[in-house]
């Protein structure tokens, strides 16, 4: 059986956690979690890809991966290509696929790596490096090595101008900088593919950080998230390493009595109850019915979809918007989908205003997200300025009393966040069974509804789970504003 190949993926997840990779190529069988949003996010490295190679046009792309890659790299080489896209090396047991290389001075092939970031981070440095050692263990020399990454100070105005969207960094000398300790980190992840199918201590005594250890984590796959990383956090390798060694711990998990002897605090002793009337009272005392309690749902991507945006610009395209005309009044309910894939900010804007009125307090939680996308939509469309600038002036952000601590729950688990929040008050009120359980997901949903290819039923449910989406988090705020205002309430007179 020939030896398994150390490939840049796999050097990747060893600089991220050597164990991480013994998962991947040892124990493949656990499983490592599911990373959300995935699917979406290649997509998108794939598309940032293909549309780099308008930087270096005429190239050949090369097919296949690893040997048989790396044949079709040789054949190209020898056609007199000069440039190649995700052309492949392999060589003294490592596997490379860079994605740009174009021939350069004295017969040097310079590489350009191609990432969505919108800078240079010093991981990058390590995977450019794994890439230059291995080209040139193949026979293939290198010379300068280059990165380019979305800039993100590029507006979008007709066709999509590569050479605009990207800035290119020469990284030559940052990434000499690290190729010694490169060359002395590959015999290390190569070692990991000889670990045996039962961790040892000193496997795990070297983890840099156990709250991103998808191994020790598996423990705790049963906690709450945030009790999980506390549990965690109050653990160090040296620790875990030392119970490995006496048998304590295994991978099948820990013995209820072991998970009650940790150094392991409850919710209610991290954050016991708290209330703070007074507090709670002067927050909300001051709103100014009617009250408009709203939420977008915003589309993002490295490539800005329309004229006068920038990359990764959050574009509201959905929001839902309940009116409480008085304290104790039936919310009328609006809700605004824009339905075609097309700049929906002069639609959303001319919606919006058709509903609202010139007075009563806005109710946003993490208000600055939507207050930061009114002054967006007041930049693309300055004849709406005062409007959209004007509703910032009436904003409430119903987050406040919880991230101000004048009320803590163990139930919200040390956050704010609405996702927390709302369960713990609003029990009955819950995601787990709409068909969209996040904001990515709603992102990603908006291409899918307006693409005329898509089934009518299927599109139609996606509407629907859209607003239901949207709805519950509007909703939400409109229960917890209740809630507060009887906690807000004297208990007696004389208070």
């Amino acid at each position: 059986m020939p030896a398994q190949l150390l490939t840049k993926s796999s050097f990747t997840s060893f600089i991220e956690c050597a164990i991480k990779l013994w998962l991947e190529k040892v124990r493949p069988d656990i499983g490592l979690p599911e990373e959300p949003g995935l699917e979406r996010i290649f997509e998108q490295g794939r598309m940032v890809d293909d549309l780099a190679r308008g930087l270096y046009p005429g190239g050949i792309a090369i097919k296949d991966y690893n040997h048989a890659g790396f044949k079709n790299t040789q054949a190209a080489i020898a056609s007199g290509a000069k440039v190649l896209y995700q052309p492949t090396a392999v060589a003294d047991g490592l596997s490379a696929r860079a994605d740009i290389l174009t021939l350069g001075k004295g017969g040097k092939w310079d590489l350009h790596e191609v990432k969505m970031a919108t800078e240079v981070k010093e991981d990058y440095l390590y995977d450019v490096a794994f890439q230059k050692l291995c080209f040139e263990a193949a026979g293939i020399p290198i010379g300068k090595t280059f990165l380019a990454h979305i800039n993100n100070k590029y507006v979008r105005q007709g066709e999509v101008e590569v050479d605009k969207l990207f800035t290119e960094e020469d990284i030559s000398a940052k990434v000499a900088d690290v190729m010694t300790e490169v060359e002395n980190l590959i015999p290390q992840a190569k070692a990991v593919f000889k670990w045996p199918r039962e961790l040892a201590a000193q496997h795990l005594a070297g983890c840099p950080d156990l709250t991103k250890c998808a191994f020790a984590g598996r423990w705790f796959n049963h906690f709450d998230p945030s009790e999980k990383e506390a549990a965690l956090r109050e653990l160090d390798a040296a620790t875990v390493a030392e119970m490995l060694e006496n048998g304590v711990v295994a991978l099948d998990g820990l013995s209820d009595d072991y998970l009650a002897s940790i150094p392991y605090r409850t919710p209610e002793e991290r954050w016991p109850l708290a209330i703070d009337r007074h507090a709670i009272k002067k927050e909300i005392e001051a709103l100014e019915y009617p009250l408009y309690f709203f939420d977008y749902e915003t589309y993002y991507y490295p490539v800005p979809p329309f004229d006068g945006y920038v990359p990764y610009q959050q574009i509201p395209f959905q929001y839902s918007l309940y009116v409480l005309d008085a304290e104790g009044a039936e919310p009328r309910i609006h809700d605004f989908l824009m339905p075609t894939f097309e700049d929906p900010a002069l639609a959303l804007i001319e919606d919006l205003k058709s509903v609202v009125g010139p007075t009563g307090n806005f109710i946003a939680w993490n208000a600055s997200f939507e207050m930061g996308r009114n002054k967006d939509l007041a930049t693309i469309h300055p004849e709406h300025a005062e409007f959209m600038l004007g509703i910032n002036t009436r904003m409430y952000d119903l987050m406040m009393p919880f991230k101000r601590k004048a009320y803590v729950h163990p139930g919200f688990r040390g956050s704010a966040s609405l996702k927390k929040v709302m369960p713990t008050l609003i029990p009955e009120l819950s995601y787990d069974k709409l068909g969209i359980h996040k904001g990515d997901e709603a992102s990603a949903s908006w291409p899918v509804i307006t693409d005329p290819a898509t089934p009518e039923e299927q599109r139609k449910k996606l509407i629907a789970d859209e607003i239901e989406y949207c709805r519950l988090d509007v909703y939400a705020m409109v229960r917890i504003l209740e809630e507060l205002r009887k906690i807000a309430e004297p208990k007696n007179p004389f208070e």
